[in-house]
């Protein structure tokens, strides 16, 4: 499925929906959500019979050096992960990385998928919960 900015745009102020919602507003309330999972209830695409249920998860993986990377990805079942925010503060970075149709700026392209749409990334030197969430509220203006 092709990710429009617009599409973008709404996926980024759902996921900033549920972090409010369930008070993620720093790293260690970050960490407390970790194996959690959030289903979208406005699944009107769902319905319609576009794509597949969407779903917010919150897990650490592991990473570089031995450390594990905490994790936000938000998921379109049939379709991947148009957005995912990884902070690893062993390590002091967060990545932003999005998939839509055209190139974002401030983004770095690094892959396509089958649909035509670009894989890119921003990369930040820090892993401050507060300027990376700024970083993903940017993405709903541009």
């Amino acid at each position: 499925m092709v990710i429009k900015k617009t599409r973008l745009q709404n996926i980024v102020l759902r996921l900033l929906n549920v972090l409010k919602k369930e008070g993620v507003d720093s790293l260690p309330a970050l960490e407390r959500m970790l194996g959690k999972r959030f289903y979208i209830e406005d699944n009107t695409s769902f319905l319609n019979g576009n794509c597949g249920y969407e779903f917010i998860d919150f897990h650490s993986r592991p990473s570089n050096k031995n450390t594990r990377t905490h994790t936000i990805s938000y998921a379109i079942e049939r379709t991947g992960i148009p957005l995912e925010i990884k902070l690893n503060p062993v390590l002091g970075y967060s990545r932003i990385i999005i998939k839509v149709n055209i190139p974002v700026p401030g983004y770095e392209s690094f892959a396509n998928d089958y649909s035509g749409n670009i894989i890119q990334v921003k990369s930040l030197d820090i892993a401050d919960w507060n300027r990376t969430v700024s970083e993903v509220r940017e993405l709903a203006r541009c």
